[in-house]
């Protein structure tokens, strides 16, 4: 009897144990599949702040507020035919770059009709080109990808990449590792436009002279001028070497067909400055912006 009663108490114990083991394998489970389900739910939601965060980002603007114009332009001379194009800023931020890259279907070659003027909200760039389709038809080509470079309202800029066919944004900031020190300002580089008498075809031009005020030499000064009648841009530019206290060559570039200094707007200015130790650096003024950019040259 008392065999049996310790058989018995023993099956009880084996019986719990079992019970208890059991138990303890489905808790264990259910709490790793719990605590991976909240591993995965809290990934899932940092994906999806993260996701958020970059479409807000890619939000900033979109090609539909970019809108171009292609005009197909007839051959040339040598038989080339050439494409132009603007395009609207209908977005709130100022773009500063605007490219297309284009497949000419016939050709299957890749063109690009690209531009890095200031165009702020609302106004219509200035023309740009580049090669056409041969046939001169719009429908033998195909835009592939946007790159726009976009600025924010800190005045951050970002590079905005779309790609059509995916239909897909990428968005970059743009980290700007020049020197801060603006070694010369524009006021200090004045400049003097005559306007000319049309030539035998027809043809006006403008020739121009520039001071250097400054306490550095300017080995290159270069003014990107926008015909307001054509939107079209020009340059006026030299590189001769003007120490300081010195007046410029002449230099000369098309003119507006009006000959009047009012038609014509200067939109950039890209100098070209050595230091006292004689390193150069180049330097950039966007009149819109009223913003400098300095870059240093490096002689490899």
């Amino acid at each position: 009897m008392q065999r049996k009663c310790i058989s018995i108490m023993l099956m009880v114990i084996v019986f719990m144990f079992l019970v208890v083991g059991c138990g303890s394998d489905t808790i264990s489970e259910d709490a790793s599949t719990n605590t991976n389900g909240e591993l995965n739910m809290e990934k899932s939601t940092d994906d999806e702040e993260v996701e958020d965060s970059k479409a807000d980002k890619e939000a900033l603007i979109t090609v539909e507020e970019l809108p171009y114009e292609i005009t197909m332009l007839e051959p040339d001379s040598s038989g080339t035919r050439y494409m132009e194009a603007t395009f609207t800023n209908n977005s709130n931020y100022i773009v500063t770059g605007y490219s297309l890259t284009i497949l000419l279907k016939e050709e299957n070659e890749k063109t690009y009709l690209s531009i890095y003027d200031t165009v702020k909200p609302g106004e219509t760039s200035p023309k740009f080109e580049a090669f056409a389709p041969e046939s001169g038809e719009e429908d033998d080509m195909e835009v592939l990808e946007y790159e726009i470079i976009v600025q924010d309202e800190d005045g951050t800029e970002y590079f905005v990449n779309y790609d059509v066919k995916l239909d897909k944004y990428e968005m970059f900031e743009a980290i700007d590792e020049g020197p801060e020190e603006v070694l010369v300002k524009v006021e200090e580089l004045p400049y003097e436009i005559t306007m000319l008498e049309p030539d035998s075809s027809g043809t006006r031009y403008m020739e121009a002279t520039f001071t250097n005020n400054s306490n550095y030499i300017v080995t290159g000064y270069s003014l990107t001028i926008l015909l307001k009648e054509e939107n079209e841009k020009t340059y006026l530019s030299i590189y001769d070497t003007v120490k300081p206290g010195e007046t410029s060559p002449k230099f000369e570039t098309f003119a507006p067909e009006s000959g009047e200094e009012d038609d014509i707007e200067v939109l950039e200015y890209e100098l070209t400055i050595q230091g006292e130790d004689g390193t150069e650096y180049f330097v950039n003024y966007d009149v819109k912006l009223d913003k400098y950019e300095v870059i240093e040259i490096v002689d490899d």
